[in-house]
């Protein structure tokens, strides 16, 4: 629903075109400034790990409109760096917030709603662990009692929409593929495959030196801390893997485990403590193939405006209460895996 309330009241002040793109922005700028809040809430000195976020911004779903899955991801990021805030303060007043970023997430998608359950589920067990089982119960009661307004909705759902699925998934190897090569961010172009293979090659490089700091510091509470990331990232690339592609009435699911997978992946660095040299090269590096990736889709996104330009060229014959039918007659660029 978020999505079109949103729409429905920008509508009232703004014309439809800039309503839009008030969505738009929304989800491009929301998703970095999200989640270098999750990223900062893990370390305050992970911040500088956003740059391997913007990749992820202008991915498939948002191309082909998926807007509410979209502002999901910002809002589920703003979910878990702030139950991470407000795990460090201890501030029981502070659920409130968690209420209402949670009801949000629902109102926004179902899917990222059931992960934000899985992640601060995972959080919660592995930061229970000092405190033994009193502690344990009371922040799952925190956490139940933020998802208390939904969890009626979220039966409602599946009540309604049932759990049917298509096929199951196959071709474990290919899938597992498209994940290393990032394909919820392939869009326009072949070029495109050689820019995913940079931006892989970047997250091997950051795992890679995570692993070298995991090892060499040989910290126990290190290990605790980064461990509900790890295994949130497991769990989800093994979703994306084996788990049908349409369930419970939505469809083109894939994609959205791989998204939500890869912020995972970039949360799990964060716990990390990195050395100067090292995060000096990421950060550089991803500065550029980021600034890359933006002079990429800029180039591509150009092609286009003609058509976008003939399509609202029909404003003016439009009057109120009227809808206008688009039909096209032109070949299409190819999207991944179609037409």
């Amino acid at each position: 629903y978020l999505s079109h309330l949103l729409l429905a009241g920008l509508l009232t002040v703004l014309p439809p075109w800039l309503a839009e793109k008030v969505i738009l922005t929304a989800c491009v700028a929301g998703l970095p400034l999200a989640l270098r809040y999750l990223l900062r809430a893990n370390q305050q000195a992970a911040g500088w790990l956003v740059v391997l976020g913007f990749p992820f911004i202008y991915s498939a779903l948002f191309l082909w409109g998926f807007y509410n899955f979209c502002l999901s991801l910002v809002l589920l990021l703003l979910a878990l760096g702030y139950w991470q805030r407000l795990n460090r303060t201890g501030q029981r007043a502070g659920i409130g917030g968690l209420v209402v970023l949670i009801t949000l997430l629902y109102a926004a998608n179902p899917l990222t709603y059931l992960v934000s359950g899985l992640l601060l589920g995972l959080l919660v067990v592995a930061q229970s662990q000092p405190g033994g089982l009193p502690t344990f119960f009371r922040r799952v009661g925190r956490l139940l009692l933020a998802y208390l307004p939904t969890l009626p909705l979220l039966c409602w759902y599946f009540w309604h929409k049932g759990t049917a699925t298509s096929a199951p998934a196959q071709h474990y190897g290919e899938n597992f593929w498209n994940w290393l090569h990032l394909e919820p961010i392939a869009y326009l172009g072949s070029a495109g495959g050689t820019y995913r293979w940079l931006v892989t090659g970047l997250l091997a490089v950051a795992v890679a030196g995570a692993v070298r700091q995991l090892i060499r510091l040989k910290q126990q509470l290190l290990l605790v801390t980064i461990l509900p990331w790890a295994v949130g990232t497991v769990l989800l690339l093994g979703a994306y893997v084996i788990l049908p592609d349409a369930m419970s009435g939505g469809s083109i699911i894939r994609p959205r485990w791989g998204l939500l997978s890869y912020l995972t992946l970039l949360s799990a660095l964060s716990v990390v403590p990195w050395p100067a040299r090292l995060r000096t090269v990421l950060l550089g590096a991803g500065t550029i193939v980021a600034i890359l990736f933006l002079g990429f889709r800029l180039q591509k996104f150009q092609a286009l405006q003609s058509g976008l330009a003939e399509y609202r060229s029909a404003g003016p014959y439009l009057r109120s209460g009227t809808t206008l039918l688009p039909l096209t007659y032109a070949a299409v660029t190819r999207m991944p895996n179609g037409a």
